[in-house]
């Protein structure tokens, strides 16, 4: 009988990272997998709404505000409706933006979003966030 310990195989939670904006996607891509989290990334708010109905292993969303194609408040509200339409679990989001002013941050609120932080976000500071939300996932 082997002792040695056997690695973990549990599945990591998946985070959608919403950005058009290649560096930063790149750095909190980095911060997330440093959490032991897998990175599914989009570059604007269309994509990652497909993203969002076609892939049910994502758990959570962290989502841009301003970006092309589709933008983030949009997105949102697209993903909420979805989710109702379609009677699916409710995934948390928590929108990332540069656009910190207190409209930007009602407007996500009432589109649907969990949570709002400013750009630049502190690796601590994102990963609490992920981390609590992706908890109230588990707690009934």
């Amino acid at each position: 009988m082997d002792d040695a310990p056997q690695p973990d195989t549990s599945p990591h939670p998946v985070i959608l990272l919403v950005d058009d904006n290649l560096l930063t996607r790149t750095l909190n891509s980095r911060i997330l997998k440093t959490g032991a989290l897998d990175v599914v990334e989009a570059v604007d708010g269309q994509l990652g709404l497909d993203q969002f109905v076609t892939n049910p292993s994502i758990d959570l969303v962290l989502m841009d505000i301003e970006m092309p194609v589709m933008d983030g408040i949009d997105s949102i509200r697209a993903m909420r409706a979805w989710e109702s339409e379609g009677n699916h679990p409710r995934r948390p989001i928590i929108v990332l933006t540069a656009q910190n002013t207190p409209t930007d941050k009602v407007n996500s609120m009432a589109a649907g979003a969990d949570a709002f932080l400013a750009k630049p976000t502190l690796r601590p500071i994102l990963l609490k966030a992920v981390l609590h939300w992706l908890e109230m996932l588990r707690t009934p």
